[in-house]
């Protein structure tokens, strides 16, 4: 019988083999090989380190770490053990964790109920839900928006509604000059990670339209309904290239490697990708979406 080799050579041997060894999970190894020493595993296979993975995982959680930091030492185990991360009970990046502020919860209140229900249809940046009146509604070409009249840098955006959530959203708009949400509504949003909601809006999005821009004609549509926002600005937006939209938007540098080691895709759709940044982000870039809404 082969001798076992210690924790630390066991895991690094099965990551430079799969061509996965970098500095990010060296470190995780060191952390996890100082764990295994402290409760009797120094020297280990790769099936006994996948079984020791709930304990340490359970262990790193009680210690109040980031769900962020949780994540990467779970990928990193899995990944040398070849273990699912599904198959896991830890904590998904963006909730909150055991000594940690709450600021990533949706905290909800008596006061702020409607304004996160709003948010979860129409997912635009936080500080733009005071501003919206009851005028910011409209209907064109057989599509709804809201109207952000001053989002980002002073720009007019036009937040495109899901055609299923069109009765629910109008239903907050009177045609009025007021104001859609009181004062005491937005301060009860402060706790509130809206981010958050707009992110996993915009992960919603992405996950539909990719599927759904298979089929020629919805192609054909989305292509029209950005070349249409392109042209309506193209010293500020530039020129919405067509040919482009066929080839697949690859991820590079540290985001790839993010990507990677949180076991997400590290190609897009770029026109499915490109709506959501427009359509749903009024970034009007790729990059940015993926970056900040993608991980």
């Amino acid at each position: 019988m082969a001798k076992q080799k210690k924790v630390k050579a066991t895991l690094r041997e099965s990551l430079r083999a799969l061509n996965a060894l970098n500095k990010t999970y060296s470190t995780r190894i060191d952390v996890y090989s100082k764990w295994a020493r402290e409760n009797g595993l120094k020297t280990a296979n790769l099936a006994e380190i996948k079984a020791s993975i709930p304990d340490y995982i359970d262990a790193r959680r009680k210690q109040g770490l980031s769900a962020a930091t949780l994540h990467t030492d779970l990928a990193c185990l899995c990944k040398a053990t070849g273990a699912s991360m599904s198959d896991f009970d830890t904590i998904r990046r963006g909730q909150p964790t055991k000594g940690r502020s709450d600021s990533s919860k949706r905290v909800r209140s008596a006061e702020n109920q409607r304004v996160l229900a709003f948010a979860n249809k129409v997912g635009i940046r936080k500080m733009e839900y005071a501003h919206i009146k009851g005028s910011d509604f409209v209907e064109k070409d057989g599509r709804a928006y809201v109207i952000v009249r001053k989002g980002k840098g002073g720009k007019r955006q036009e937040q495109l509604i899901l055609p299923e959530d069109v009765e629910f959203v109008k239903s907050y708009f009177d045609g009025s000059e007021n104001y859609v949400f009181s004062k005491e509504e937005i301060k009860a949003c402060t706790h509130a990670n809206l981010h958050e909601v707009r992110r996993e809006r915009a992960q919603m999005l992405y996950e539909r339209w990719r599927i759904e821009l298979k089929n020629p004609e919805k192609r054909e549509e989305m292509m029209r309904l950005l070349e249409q926002r392109f042209n309506e600005n193209p010293l500020k937006m530039g020129r919405f290239n067509r040919t482009k939209m066929d080839t697949p938007y690859k991820t590079r540098g540290e985001v790839r490697k993010e990507l990677y080691e949180a076991n997400k895709p590290l190609e897009f759709d770029r026109l499915a990708l490109l709506g959501v940044s427009v359509l749903a982000l009024s970034h009007y870039r790729e990059d940015v979406a993926v970056k900040h809404y993608m991980k």
